[in-house]
């Protein structure tokens, strides 16, 4: 506990900056009905499809495999989120695209509707948990993309070689069971808490 205590107060201004970016990415989904029609179009069919999809995929399950569903669901995209970092830059495009996906939702469900104070509100309980662990993975991401760099760098700084990669699953350790804990916690108030609200 102490190790991840201190990695997070480590990285704490890094992870406030990828929230930054997601902010700013649901915003510029909101607008962009306004700023991009046709591009909106697209999207938010593919948002109602993605969502719908996934309401038919859980609705005749219990409440424990709606959790189980959603829980496996998260954890895909969080790896995923990781294991981008193979590509450069490719956690920051996630990052984008998810954010402008959240913002397409909230125009949907607002035409339909539901206020956005609403909708947000429905997404807080398990959100702070969910967004938590998925810009952790982000980061992470991010970070793998600039282990070359850090080693040539120090290399040129230093001469002298430095473990970046196994500093980095080391720290990989901690976080993907954090990534975990959040993600078990927030499928669990998704599936319990947040449909309340919406009701």
């Amino acid at each position: 506990m102490a190790r991840l205590l201190k990695l997070l107060k480590r990285d704490a201004r890094y992870l406030a900056l990828i929230a930054g970016f997601f902010i700013l990415f649901v915003a510029l989904g909101v607008k962009l009905p306004e700023i991009a029609p046709e591009a909106a179009e697209h999207g938010e069919d593919f948002v109602r499809q993605y969502f719908g999809k996934i309401k038919a995929m859980i609705e005749n399950k219990t409440v424990l495999e709606q959790i189980i569903f959603i829980f496996k669901n998260n954890i895909t995209a969080s790896f995923f989120a990781i294991v981008s970092g193979i590509i450069p830059l490719f956690p920051l495009l996630f990052l984008f695209i998810n954010g402008v996906i959240i913002g397409l939702a909230q125009h949907i469900t607002q035409l339909e509707g539901l206020a956005p104070a609403k909708f947000y509100l429905s997404l807080l309980p398990h959100g702070i948990f969910e967004l938590t662990a998925f810009f952790i993975a982000v980061f992470m991401g991010l970070r793998f993309n600039l282990i070359p760099i850090q080693l040539i760098y120090h290399y040129k700084k230093t001469g002298q070689y430095r473990g970046f990669l196994k500093e980095y699953f080391h720290d990989l350790f901690y976080y993907g069971g954090l990534i975990i804990l959040l993600l078990a916690i927030a499928a669990v108030i998704e599936m319990t808490v947040s449909p309340l609200i919406l009701k």
